[in-house]
This record gives structure tokens, sequence and C-alpha cells, in this order.
């Protein structure tokens, strides 16, 4: 199946297998749903599974180490638990960048290192607690709505949201509903992007590609779920003008869309 199907596809024909199971096994049962969604998501891409499968990994041995003897191994085992994450995000990037073409960013891989970072974070607060199972962990670090839609999750949050997994048929029709209006527009700002991608790569010289993203911290309040109605007011008002110019066009270099 083709990726972006399956991504649209997995969530509503999924999750419902869910609540076949006794409530205390429901977030088990979510976590392997995402174990097997990510490995699915990334099975032309085994590099990138290995680096994910590596890094999930090296969160789990962190999270269930014995509990530290000072509050000088705590500092420390804290600082290793943030900074390998994000080193190896730091390597991804190197590889991608610099390296012989054997390397592609795995689905969600940025969102993966943030989720580890904040369940560290919270761990050292004592905000949350590591649970029974690691596979509750393994399923927050690749939980699949938020690998695709964002944002990340703060650990809590997620435990807290999932101790009790209930079935409630208005809100499981508006949560899909949501779910696949946000990755139908995800599909349609993408697909702007790589028209864009590909007339500056045509081009037979340098090119300059200038995007607007909005951000939580632009004072969104409507959510980060609306975000493409956000760059479209940006773009409706005149604040963010969407425009070419590309001087192989002698007829017309300049198009204002």
């Amino acid at each position: 199946m083709r990726l972006p199907a399956f991504l649209f596809l997995f969530l509503p024909i999924s999750f419902p297998l869910v609540f076949f199971l006794p409530v205390a096994h429901r977030r088990i049962g979510l976590s392997f749903l995402s174990i097997i969604w990510y490995v699915l998501a990334n099975a032309n891409n085994l590099t990138g599974l290995a680096h994910v499968a590596v890094l999930v990994f090296f969160s789990v041995i962190m999270a269930y180490l014995p509990m530290p003897r000072s509050v000088r191994e705590a500092k420390l085992r804290t600082g290793v638990w943030i900074a390998i994450p994000l080193l190896s995000l730091l390597a991804a990037r190197l590889a991608l960048e610099y390296g012989s073409g054997t390397y592609t960013y795995p689905t969600g891989l940025l969102f993966i290192v943030l989720s580890s970072v904040s369940f560290a974070v919270d761990y050292a607060r004592g905000d949350t607690l590591c649970p029974r199972n690691p596979l509750e962990l393994i399923g927050y670090l690749l939980f699949f709505p938020v690998l695709t839609v964002g944002p990340v999750l703060r650990s809590k949050q997620y435990f807290d949201r999932t101790e009790q997994i209930g079935f409630d048929p208005e809100a499981f029709c508006f949560g899909v509903r949501k779910y696949m209006l946000g990755y139908i527009k995800r599909l349609a700002v993408a697909a702007v992007l790589m028209r864009a991608i590909t007339e500056a790569e045509a081009y037979p010289g340098p090119s300059v590609i200038i995007a607007y993203a909005p951000c939580i911290n632009h004072g969104i309040k409507a959510g980060m779920d609306q975000v493409q109605a956000e760059m479209k007011r940006a773009v409706d008002s005149g604040y963010w003008p969407l425009y070419r110019y590309n001087p192989a066009n002698k007829e017309k270099p300049f198009t204002l869309d």
C-alpha cells in the first residue's frame, strides 16, 4: 500500500480494535498498534528504522535504570538522557546532508526525539512515573497520531488520557474526522511546497524559497491544528503574498498566486 493512503486509513481501521480488549490492556494494545504502524510506515527505510529502534531502546533503558544514589548522579543521568537523542538528531542531519545517500529521515524522527527529551525532563522533575510495562513507554514515543499531525504530547498528558480508554461514539467520530481533515490539509500543503521545490530545482542557477510556517509562539489562539487556516488568512490579508519570480519565463517572469 502506498504510504499516504496507509497513513490516512490506519487510524480509523485499527483503532477500534483496541476497544475489544479489557480496559486494563487497552494502552498496551494502543502501543502495539503504534509499533506496527511505525514498522510498516518505514518498511522501505531500514536504516532509519534501525536508528529509531536504537533511540527508543536507549530511552527505555534510561527510564528503567535503578534509582540514582545521589543528586549528582541524577543530574548526570538526565543530562545524558537528553543529550543522546539530540545528538542522534544532529547525526541524522549530518548523514542526510553529507552522506552518500544511504540515509533517509525516518517518519517523525523529530517528534520521537522531542518526546524522549520531554519524558526525561518530566521524569527528572517527578512530574511523571515510568509505566509498569516498557511497551507503554514505547507506545508513547511512537504514538502515530502525534508522528503524523503533531504536536508533541507531554508524557503525563498521554498516560493520563490513555489510563482508562473508553468508547464515546461521538467523540470517536469527531477525532477521526479531525485526524483525516488534518492529514488531507497536510497533503495539500505538501503539494504546494513540492511544486515550489520542483520549480526551484529546475532553474539553472541559484534559487531561493521563503516560506511562512506559523508557530504556537505567534499566538494562534485556535490551536496548532488550525495552522493551515492561519496561513490562508495570512495570504488573503496580504500579510504573506504568494508570488513566484522565474527569470526563465521570459514572457511573464513574475506571477502572483
